[in-house]
């Protein structure tokens, strides 16, 4: 589940996540909790066959959770993983009751997230789901361990990167190279 297909970082790294993604082992469907025409990257994952559930923008928060609870027991899934820091506790209120794993995410510094959340869905999404992925270990420290509002289980997944994007050029032969700054 995404916040959003815009055009960030966030939704990079999902992409780059479902292109790498074993296929033959996982079946992966994307929830976009605020669906909108400008969603940048939807078509690049709808054609990697991936199915999405789009939930529009004008919806309630309590109508997209009761979808999204209903999609989960209708699907089964193992694991109901939320990109979107402020999607975390939909995704645990999602698997209540079902053999699914509520993962959550944090993509920022922990006091950024909770505060651009606002007061209670910051604390909520900070607590639940229990398990919760951190993109940089800085990250994963600024929660302390004191407190209510924390995830009991960290864990640090780092970005990737398309190295392809980066590969080096030829230098030009018996030509000086100039660096500047």
């Amino acid at each position: 589940m995404v916040g959003q297909l815009g055009c960030g970082g966030l939704e990079r790294q999902l992409l780059y996540l479902f292109q790498m993604l074993d296929r033959e082992r996982y079946r992966p469907e994307l929830v976009v909790w605020d669906s909108s025409e400008t969603d940048v990257y939807g078509p690049a994952v709808e054609a990697l066959g991936i199915p999405i559930h789009r939930f529009r923008v004008g919806a309630s928060g309590s109508e997209k959770v009761l979808r999204l609870r209903r999609l989960v027991r209708k699907l089964n899934p193992e694991v109901v993983h939320s990109f979107s820091f402020y999607t975390n506790v939909a995704a645990w209120w999602a698997v209540k009751g079902s053999r699914a794993l509520a993962v959550g995410a944090v993509r920022s510094e922990f006091s950024e997230a909770q505060r651009d959340s606002g007061l209670l869905l910051g604390r909520l999404s900070a607590r639940w789901p229990r398990h919760q992925i951190f993109n940089s270990k800085t990250a994963a420290d600024s929660i302390g361990r004191a407190g209510f509002f924390v995830p009991s289980d960290v864990h640090v997944v780092r970005n990737g990167v398309d190295v392809e994007l980066f590969r080096c050029a030829e230098l030009p032969a018996n030509e000086p190279v100039r660096l500047s700054e």
